[in-house]
């Protein structure tokens, strides 16, 4: 009886001992284990969050949810999410906390991300909510857009390309055998021109071999000072002909000085220029009729001289007797 007794005894302790470790471990797990400090932040959407809910700053687990309370304003709705936080944890004021899941198969979380403010938030204070990391809505996100896009565009995507692969179809069915009459005629025709153009091109490639035999016989060593020498000259050319160009500027610019002095002298000198230009006209009247009588002397001394040339032609002793005229009256 006494050995029963004992035995009550271990096995209740034993209980006892698990269920405490069992409690401590929770609390340890939950992140309760000593004091807290009241904090909350406010959702449009609490999906997932119920009391328990783990509270981790940067992924750290410093408390749990405690409660979720509701709040209307206006037409919208808000939930405010209260959260035990271990005491004494310094939140700095530009934090954000943000519902989160770290895997597939994870529970949801809080995850608080901390700022770098040097103020810390009081306790019963407000911490930012962010924007949440929900896996499962973000999936749920994707599979409806993914759903969205096969009813609005590959539906019809799909159809119109069964519809020109059944035009195709339809077209090569008609058109096969033309299509294959072509492609034949086309590789027969390339069989037959393939030499002709196989000799074309190779004799392009001998004469290219040869130019360029001759490029390289002329760019040889002993033509290059040659060469240089030519380029040179050619720059000391160019030279001279801009200096060339920058006289011929000058001597523009002193032909049109020259013209503009000319231009001033007669139109200062008008009256004058008009005066010998008047004298000339009268010059040349008095020599244009002068030169009626000019002409008939000059015509009639051509004809004595020809007279007298063929006359001396016919009896050239004319010139030894012509010197005695006076004696031949006599």
């Amino acid at each position: 009886m006494q050995n029963d007794k004992i035995s009550y005894v271990v096995v209740g302790a034993f209980v006892v001992a698990m269920v405490t470790a069992l409690l401590i471990g929770v609390a340890v797990l939950s992140g309760r284990t000593g004091d807290t400090e009241p904090y909350y932040a406010v959702y449009g959407n609490v999906s997932g969050i119920t009391q328990g809910t783990q509270v981790l700053y940067e992924g750290f687990t410093i408390g749990q949810v405690d409660r979720v309370e509701p709040e209307r304003i206006g037409n919208d709705i808000r939930f405010k999410v209260w959260m035990d936080i271990r005491e004494g944890w310094a939140i700095p004021a530009d934090s954000t906390a943000r519902i989160s899941v770290s895997g597939l198969l994870s529970a949801v979380m809080i995850d608080i991300k901390g700022g770098t403010s040097t103020v810390s938030i009081e306790p019963g204070g407000e911490i930012a909510a962010a924007p949440g990391g929900n896996l499962f809505a973000v999936m749920s996100e994707v599979a409806s857009e993914v759903a969205n896009l096969s009813q609005t565009a590959l539906r019809p995507l799909l159809a119109n390309l069964d519809e020109q692969i059944g035009v195709v179809g339809t077209l090569l069915r008609e058109r096969a055998p033309e299509l294959m009459a072509n492609l034949i005629a086309v590789s027969q025709d390339l069989a037959t021109k393939t030499p002709g153009i196989t000799q074309d091109m190779q004799e392009f490639a001998a004469e290219l071999n040869v130019a360029g035999s001759r490029v390289n016989q002329v760019l040889r060593d002993e033509n290059m000072g040659a060469i240089d020498a030519s380029l040179a000259n050619v720059e000391r050319a160019t030279a001279h002909f801009a200096t060339v160009s920058a006289d011929m500027v000058r001597t523009q610019r002193r032909l049109d000085q020259l013209l503009v002095s000319l231009e001033k002298i007669v139109s200062g000198n008008g009256d004058d220029v008009e005066a010998s230009v008047r004298d000339l006209r009268q010059t040349m009247a008095t020599i244009s009729r002068s030169v009626s009588g000019i002409s008939h002397d000059l015509e009639g001394a051509a004809r004595n001289l020809n007279e007298f040339s063929r006359n001396i032609r016919r009896n050239p002793s004319q010139l030894l007797r012509s010197g005695a005229p006076d004696d031949r009256r006599r």
